[in-house]
């Protein structure tokens, strides 16, 4: 039997793991939580595939071609709890309602791991501080979910 692709689970870790146990990968629910979170890609790596996908999207002129956007780094010299992945891009798209075609925003993708991957409560207090001073953010888990969101939000023409 083929072991469960975790991308057909729609964020679902509950679904995930019962289709573990039930293929026979592991014999309960702890023990396919072990081998479902050696099967789920690392959140660095989805940073990347966001980061390839947006180098793709701006390419096509799908995204403005002016974009600017960049991988926030950790340490002692980052503010904690911002996106891990910040764009500042112009509206593309008339007719979306709060966002003026050209208009251009602060984008901010906090990538997590998908399934399992949790917002800590410094991540959740910076997002709400970046909203309310008009900002958009933007939780993804896939840079499918990335595209999504800025297509969705006006920041992507159809392609």
């Amino acid at each position: 039997m083929k072991f469960p692709d975790y991308r057909e689970y729609n964020n679902d870790l509950g679904a995930y793991l019962r289709a573990i146990v039930a293929a026979g990968f592991a014999k309960d629910r702890e023990a396919a939580r072990k081998v479902a979170a050696s099967k789920i890609p690392v959140e660095s790596k989805v940073q990347r595939e966001v980061m390839d996908r947006l180098k793709d999207l701006r390419g096509s002129s799908r995204l403005d071609p002016n974009a600017f956007f960049w991988k926030q780094q950790a340490g002692p010299y980052g503010i904690g709890g911002l996106p891990d992945i910040t764009l500042v891009a112009r509206c593309r798209v008339p007719g979306v309602p709060g966002i003026p075609m050209g208009y251009a925003a602060y984008i901010g993708l906090e990538v997590k791991r998908p399934m399992i991957g949790q917002l800590t409560p410094l991540q959740r207090r910076t997002i709400e501080r970046l909203c309310r001073a008009g900002g958009l953010v933007f939780v993804v888990h896939s840079a499918d979910e990335a595209e999504a969101n800025l297509r969705i939000s006006g920041f992507l023409t159809e392609g």
